[in-house]
């Protein structure tokens, strides 16, 4: 916990807890695992970014990441949800280290979020997908 200097006030948004760290974050449980790699949904995804499904959907049609390099079916034929995004944790992480370096993983002391035009996040994404599918 961070005090604004000289205050007992915590810095941040009143009643918004500050985002867990890369080592205290828990992605939930794998909803897919293949060999040894671990695969979750995008509200995994949307969680270690901190922001919602909805969000994280809206960036993949507006290309500001890429889409899931995987999905797969419902889990059965009453489920009417359809074909599932699935990211694996090291495409979560660096999304999150990305948000992290590029200044959009968390909003400022007002709650306004720093524009996603303004930083090489998007740039840097597509990079990284690139880079871990050849892994």
């Amino acid at each position: 916990m961070q005090y604004y200097p000289g205050s007992k006030q915590l810095m941040g948004r009143p009643g918004v807890p500050p985002m867990p760290s890369d080592e205290e974050l828990f992605l939930g449980t794998p909803h897919l695992t293949v060999g040894d790699d671990e695969y979750f949904t995008i509200g995994s995804l949307a969680f270690a970014l901190n922001r919602s499904a909805v969000t994280i959907r809206n960036w993949e049609d507006d290309g500001i990441i890429p889409k899931p390099t995987r999905r797969k079916a419902g889990d059965d034929k009453r489920d009417k949800r359809g074909r599932r995004r699935i990211y694996t944790r090291k495409q979560i992480m660096g999304l999150r280290r990305l948000a992290r370096e590029e200044g959009i993983l968390e909003t400022n002391a007002y709650g306004a979020w720093k524009s996603i035009a303004s930083t090489r996040f998007t740039e840097r994404a597509k990079q990284l997908f690139e880079q871990l599918e050849k892994e």
